[in-house]
């Protein structure tokens, strides 16, 4: 434990500055993110942020299925310039009591994200239909992270 809180790689950090925010912008529940009519396959990219004003954290997300009874949604969170969106992170969130209630997952590896970068989300589900999910993303700056 010598190294922990000495600045170390590995240390321990803690939250400084603005510490954690939602994209979009709270408060609201999300950005409806829709999947296709056809069941296990991803829908449209939507956008979560056009440009990251600094470099930042993805640490988690939360998503509502938004009053329909699903047995899963999946999550795609891609960066890059529309039409050329690069995924860099999938979860599958399991409904398994369909109770069709929100639930918020926080990454075990936070995801980096560059300044200037565009964020977007598709998602998929078993569904045969169009289904809207509310989406909004976990996130930190990178400098609002610092040693213990």
């Amino acid at each position: 434990m010598a190294n922990v809180g000495k600045g170390q790689a590995g240390s321990m950090k803690k939250t400084a500055g603005g510490g954690y925010f939602m994209v979009p912008a709270g408060p609201v529940q999300g950005t409806p993110v829709s999947t296709p009519a056809t069941s296990d396959t991803y829908g449209s990219w939507v956008e979560m942020i056009a440009s990251t004003s600094a470099p930042i954290y993805i640490v988690g997300f939360t998503l509502d299925p938004v009053g329909t009874t699903i047995e899963y949604v999946q999550l795609d969170i891609g960066t890059g310039a529309a039409a050329s969106e690069a995924s860099v992170s999938e979860w599958k969130v399991d409904f398994p009591s369909i109770d069709n209630q929100a639930e918020t997952v926080t990454f075990p590896f936070p995801i980096p994200v560059a300044t200037a970068t565009r964020i977007a989300c598709r998602t998929a589900d078993q569904e045969n239909s169009v289904r809207g999910h509310l989406v909004a993303l976990i996130c930190i700056n990178q400098s609002d992270l610092v040693d213990l």
